[in-house]
């Protein structure tokens, strides 16, 4: 299993836009409380797991390999 991580908000039910590192959210995270119309102090980063596969279907999608 690998990690991805996501954005999340009390106020959402869902989880915004996947990052393959943590270091690499915190690096969007201006972008995504303007795209979400929220407080940047107010998200919340989330581990998500995921099985090996679908991180490198998940890499190859975003351009990383």
């Amino acid at each position: 299993m690998k990690l991805i991580f996501a954005f999340s908000h009390p106020s959402l039910d869902y989880t915004y836009r996947d990052f393959p590192s943590r270091e690499v959210a915190e690096k969007h995270r201006e972008e995504v409380a303007e795209d979400l119309d929220l407080p940047a102090h107010e998200l919340v980063i989330e581990e998500n797991e995921v099985s090996a596969e679908e991180f490198d279907e998940f890499i190859e999608r975003a351009g990383l390999y």
